[in-house]
């Protein structure tokens, strides 16, 4: 099944740097992973990948933070679901703006949300972006090179597919558990504040 995957993926160029574009501002840890995952494999070059990866994280945060400040003054559903998702949040991230960006980083489903209060709360884009950016970093390093090991294994275990099944799975365990991890750390740290 892969090769026809891989084929599929391979015959999409140049299209394929457009959907990566366009996962990366959507969409965030399994699709990183399974980018990461193809780059290993040769399916898509490193360079123009990593550009495409960030440029949609970037992009995809300004997109976020202006429907904030977009919707700012409305009271729908909407702005209602972001306020709540964000409420743990809000102290934080009007004393602490860098560390809770960077945290809100590894919360699947908080940092879309994060980002797009502070654009309802007036936060400097320029300055949302000086945080911003260092955290997408760090997170695209440790979910891109979660998925380009696991491209690793798949290369060495070619032949045992089962073994790279569980691999598989299991890095997207150790995904978890590290956002496990820093939520409990974030928390606690809450918990001392």
């Amino acid at each position: 099944m892969e090769p026809a995957l891989f084929h599929l993926v391979g015959s999409l160029y140049p299209w394929s740097y457009l959907l990566v574009f366009v996962l990366m501002i959507v969409e965030g840890e399994a699709p990183l992973f399974v980018i990461a995952f193809f780059v290993e494999q040769n399916v898509l070059a490193f360079l123009p990948t990593l550009f495409f990866v960030i440029s949609g994280v970037i992009i995809g945060d300004l997109l976020w933070y202006q429907l904030g400040a977009h919707l700012h003054r409305r009271n729908s559903r909407f702005v209602k679901l972001i306020k709540h998702i964000t409420a743990p949040f809000e102290r934080h991230l009007t004393q602490r703006p860098g560390l809770t960006i960077f945290v809100s980083k590894f919360f699947y489903g908080v940092n879309h949300a994060l980002i797009a209060r502070t654009g309802m709360i007036g936060m400097e884009p320029k300055f949302l972006m000086k945080y911003d950016i260092p955290a997408a970093i760090a997170w695209i390093s440790v979910v891109g090179g979660l998925g380009y090991l696991s491209g690793a294994s798949f290369a060495v275990a070619a032949r045992r597919l089962r073994i790279v099944e569980i691999m598989l799975v299991g890095s997207v365990v150790v995904l978890y558990l590290l956002e496990y991890i820093f939520r409990r750390l974030y928390v606690h740290s809450k918990s001392k504040v």
